[in-house]
């Protein structure tokens, strides 16, 4: 049996990554940076381990997995993890409500921490509203 899940948990797994040399994880590994110099006031942060600066630091979501299924009907919807189960409510909301559709998602928006808009793999009756 797949996994269903939504948006916001996907979202509870950001992490940090430094934009200028590619370092990744989470906020409790950043490091506490002095700043000296014509701005620094002694103490300037955390900020990443190998750059020792919070300039380039950015929050980023992990991709949870390869591909998503979105299914979705009238005012209902859900993220699915396995193409099969994802079919089979497609199918049991299709003869509920007369319509449903499967969105195949596998392009991640690691800033937004949600999937892109995919390709309609299923669809039964009218586009749901």
């Amino acid at each position: 049996m797949g996994r269903r899940v939504s948006n916001l948990i996907l979202r509870n797994k950001k992490m940090v990554k430094c934009n200028n040399c590619g370092w990744k994880g989470i906020e409790q590994n950043l490091e506490i940076f002095f700043e000296d110099g014509e701005y620094g006031d002694g103490y300037g942060g955390k900020g990443c381990p190998k750059c020792k600066t919070d300039e380039y630091l950015m929050d980023f979501y992990p991709k949870p997995c390869d591909t998503m299924y979105h299914v979705f009907t009238d005012n209902k919807d859900e993220y699915i993890v396995d193409k099969k189960e994802a079919i089979k409510l497609a199918k049991e909301w299709g003869k509920d409500y007369g319509c449903s559709r499967i969105y195949e998602q596998k392009e991640w928006n690691e800033d937004e921490g949600v999937f892109e808009d995919g390709d309609c793999v299923f669809s039964i009756g009218n586009f749901p509203m």
